[in-house]
């Protein structure tokens, strides 16, 4: 992000030398002095926000990360382990790609499924919840969450079935079944 501040300011490119922002990956004491200079330091103060495209990679392009792959991001969320999630839409068979991307130079993105319809997304402890317009909400890794049905009682199976406006007759045991069954559908 300092390149893009570098590149969009004439005060920053007078100030801050071009090497001070490429390869950041590289361990140089010049940069780091470069970049805590106090009229560096006040110069990006004053820049007030930035955008920085992150795919594609604007400067370091790969096979997972060229321009026209991801053509209509749609949603974005943010994992703590250094990772986005993006949905990317294509109007033409309403499906949703879900991207993860690793935040690294270059960013690597990995494509894992597409869902139909998809809109939103949220990371809640490293599982994604994909909301699709059909009231239907998808868990990405898949498997990773699963219902106990073993531990659910009568009334918490009355309470599931009524909730989806199924019968609520029989026993503890069939009506484990069906949610079961419900759940494979």
């Amino acid at each position: 992000m300092l390149r893009t501040l570098r590149d969009n300011s004439a005060e920053l490119k007078r100030i801050l030398p071009r090497d001070s922002v490429v390869n950041k990956d590289r361990m140089d004491v010049e940069c780091i002095l470069h970049l805590t200079k106090q009229e560096v330091l006040a110069e990006i103060e004053k820049q007030g926000l930035i955008v920085h495209t992150v795919v594609p990679e604007k400067f370091r392009l790969s096979d997972t990360n060229k321009h026209g792959m991801y053509p209509h991001p749609i949603a974005l969320a943010s994992c703590d382990k250094g990772k986005l999630f993006a949905l990317d839409y294509d109007d033409s068979d309403n499906q949703t790609r879900l991207l993860e991307l690793r935040l690294h130079v270059p960013v690597d993105v990995t494509v894992h499924k597409a869902y139909h319809d998809a809109r939103s997304i949220a990371v809640v402890d490293d599982k994604v919840y994909i909301c699709s317009h059909i009231d239907r909400i998808s868990i990405f890794p898949e498997g990773a969450i699963r219902l106990q049905t073993n531990k659910m009682g009568k009334k918490d199976l009355v309470d599931f079935f009524t909730s989806l406006g199924k019968p609520t007759d029989g026993t503890v045991n069939v009506l484990k079944e069906r949610v079961e069954s419900h759940l494979k559908e």
